[in-house]
């Protein structure tokens, strides 16, 4: 999950090689760019689970197995993303193989979710899990989507294997941008236009919520495009339903940046703006043509206008710092040189 962020900033999916080849040739461009990076927000969003409190469990992945934690409850910090439903369950197995190899675990993915299709009975469908959806903290926030047997209300279209909650619109190192303006909704009513017919922004205070028919549609999502938008706002708070006549538990699967849970007996989950941090934008990035097909024109817009005298002190500063940085490695890789040889003699 941190190339999508780092993706999203416009500084690629993998970290440099050889930054102090060639006289610091690559830590220089490095520098440079940074002194030409304009600052812009980046929201901050809590994930709050609960699940059942006699008959309840959260267990994540330790080794190949999965461990049962002990409280009752889950909250984390999320940058990126948090989803619901069958990807999480294929991220959940994933995890159990994975490797340090960036290749190999693409490999791995593709295994755990063809592996995890063929179990047709056990593949987790939003229908099944999620009984009620809101725009707000609690139960009693306005209904995006639920149901309800004596009541019209808003419902899921189709049967998606899961939802999911886009902070940056980045997935799977870049394979999918699953909010498309142009996308078709993914519940009847639709939502206001101002709910959805928006950008994709991740400083907006603001998450997109989508559909995704099935996790196939992650790798596919380049040549065919199937995930629908639900709504843009934020903070959500789901309900889940209770486990199905003559079954004992109900068994979903959660993501939250990257890592996976496997809860049983879940009862609901807050989404709750946290805080907006400071990122840098690179405007030097080689795909930045291709992102803003996919994010909102802010995140490129301009930092706040300063002052004169502060332009000027911020003019020259940014300007010394590519050199600046250099001689500051070179001096930190001398000193740590003369402690080792010190050390050796």
């Amino acid at each position: 999950t941190g190339n999508d962020f780092s993706r999203v900033a416009g500084w690629g999916g993998k970290n440099p090689k050889k930054i102090l080849d060639n006289d610091y040739a690559v830590l220089r461009r490095l520098a440079s760019q940074w002194s030409k990076a304009t600052p812009r927000p980046h929201d901050v969003w809590q994930v709050e689970v609960e699940v059942d409190e006699h008959e309840g469990k959260i267990l994540k992945v330790s080794g190949t197995n999965e461990a049962e934690q002990q409280e009752k409850s889950l909250s984390a910090s999320m940058i990126n993303y948090f989803s619901v439903g069958q990807e999480s369950k294929v991220g959940l197995d994933f995890d159990k193989h994975r490797t340090k190899s960036q290749t190999c675990n693409l490999l791995v993915y593709a295994c755990s979710g063809f592996s995890q299709e063929m179990k047709c009975t056990s593949i987790q469908h939003v229908s099944d899990l999620v009984s009620n959806m809101h725009a707000g903290t609690d139960a009693d926030a306005p209904l995006i989507f639920g149901y309800d047997e004596e009541h019209h209300v808003p419902e899921i279209t189709g049967n998606p294997e899961s939802l999911m909650f886009l902070n940056v619109n980045s997935y799977a190192g870049g394979l999918g941008h699953f909010w498309q303006r142009k996308a078709d909704c993914g519940i009847h009513p639709e939502p206001k236009s101002e709910d959805v017919d928006v950008d994709a922004d991740p400083g907006d205070g603001r998450l997109e919520v989508v559909t995704l028919p099935c996790i196939a549609n992650i790798a596919l999502d380049k040549i065919h495009h199937l995930a629908r938008r639900v709504f843009s706002g934020g903070p959500y708070y789901l309900e889940f339903f209770g486990p199905p006549s003559g079954v004992e538990a109900l068994h979903a699967y959660c993501e939250i940046d990257g890592e996976f849970y496997h809860l049983v007996n879940p009862l609901s989950v807050g989404v709750n703006f946290l805080k907006r941090l400071q990122v840098l934008q690179n405007h030097d990035d080689n795909d930045k043509a291709d992102w803003q097909k996919w994010l909102s024109p802010n995140v490129w817009a301009p930092p706040t206008q300063v002052s004169l005298p502060q332009a000027k002190d911020l003019t020259v500063q940014l300007a010394a710092a590519p050199q600046m940085l250099v001689q500051q490695t070179r001096s930190a890789i001398t000193s740590a040189t003369h402690a080792i040889q010190s050390v050796l003699k």
